[in-house]
């Protein structure tokens, strides 16, 4: 199939999408669900006292990575009238490469994304935006209350 983009060409406009990535991107921690690690102290089980005990904690499963994002225009929605309560799950866009996106697809459950200091959730599956042979994914997500 012929193409409106000479072979000459391509390298220059797979340059300047990845400065438009690197000039606009912000980074975004992905939360994953935490880490249950057991551990028993040393101790020792003697005949009558008991089992050992368990002690349970918890390890922070995240990572950082790099998203073009876009808010959507209203951020704040509507007052519910009935309650006169403002209703603020704003809608939120990231687009991200390969890595990122196979992070939040595998290792776990998603439990948020943090993008400038607020918490989101990811309410779609990725949709794969591919240019000249670079492939972003698009995600969308929505603010927790």
């Amino acid at each position: 199939m012929a193409s409106l983009i000479p072979e000459s060409s391509k390298t220059d406009f797979i340059n300047a999408l990845n400065d438009h990535f690197d000039t606009f991107k912000e980074t975004i921690t992905i939360f994953k669900e935490p880490k249950k690690v057991i551990t028993n102290q040393s101790q020792s089980i003697y005949a009558g006292y008991g089992a050992q005990k368990e002690i349970v904690e918890y390890q922070t499963v995240s990572n950082t990575f790099d998203a073009l994002v876009n808010f959507k225009e209203r951020q704040n929605e509507e007052v519910v009238d009935d309650i006169k309560v403002e209703d603020i799950r704003g809608e939120v866009r990231i687009k991200v490469e390969q890595d990122c996106r196979d992070y939040i697809k595998n290792n776990g459950k998603t439990q948020s994304i943090v993008v400038q200091g607020k918490n989101y959730n990811v309410i779609t599956d990725d949709g794969t935006r591919e240019y000249l042979g670079q492939k972003y994914f698009v995600f969308y997500l929505e603010a927790t209350t």
